[in-house]
């Protein structure tokens, strides 16, 4: 079966079993052996979004090697050799095209994160001429290992220039603003602006 065929045949079953996207690509470990691939839909796995599926969502509230064992099992069906699928890493590509919800949501908080460490102090400590400029640097798609029991959720990646003001140079801040210290009251003030969603954590990184 050629790729462009095994795609079409396999697009159509998972879509009608679990409403998800998944397609094979040719691996670079060689010509006769395929790379699995998701293409993950935030608007469909965010129970705040309106175009929420809960068929989606249950798919990926699972282990990785759940959800490779049950795409594992659609190639089984066409007959497809097992030893020719490359079952050691799925890719999931995100598609942050169409997803009103997350990129409004990303945008009002970056603007209140922004605000916070501008107008506000943290036990005294000031950093409105220090952190600047926080903005979007990914989005990751976390899945829970097979013994976590957390849900699946989405990472937002945060990066911002820290100012040094005796060196002039920008410098490693992130431990501190991830630590509960300028976190506790970061999320307060938050709170009172806007409504968190709890699968849009957000992490500082450089």
């Amino acid at each position: 079966m050629d790729i462009g065929k095994l795609n079409r045949v396999l697009d159509k079953f998972m879509k009608r079993l679990y409403d998800v996207d998944v397609y094979v690509t040719t691996s670079k470990w060689g010509d006769d052996l395929y790379d699995v691939n998701i293409l993950f839909f935030p608007s469909k796995f965010l129970k705040r979004s309106p175009d929420y599926s809960e068929k989606y969502y249950e798919f990926y509230s699972r282990s990785e090697r759940e959800i490779n064992s049950d795409i594992m099992d659609a190639f089984r069906f066409f007959n497809i050799d097992k030893s020719k699928i490359n079952s050691n890493h799925l890719k999931v590509d995100l598609s942050l095209k169409n997803s009103e919800y997350l990129q409004n949501y990303i945008k009002e908080l970056l603007y209140n994160i922004n605000n916070f460490f501008k107008t506000e102090t943290i036990n005294d400590l000031d950093l409105s001429d220090r952190v600047s400029n926080i903005k979007l640097n990914r989005v990751d798609h976390v899945m829970p290992d097979w013994n976590d029991d957390r849900p699946p959720y989405l990472s937002l990646r945060l990066t911002h220039n820290y100012f040094d003001g005796e060196s002039s140079l920008f410098s490693h801040i992130d431990p501190l603003l991830n630590d509960d210290f300028v976190r506790e009251p970061l999320i307060d003030y938050l709170q009172t602006k806007m409504e968190l969603d709890p699968q849009l954590p957000f992490w500082f990184e450089k």
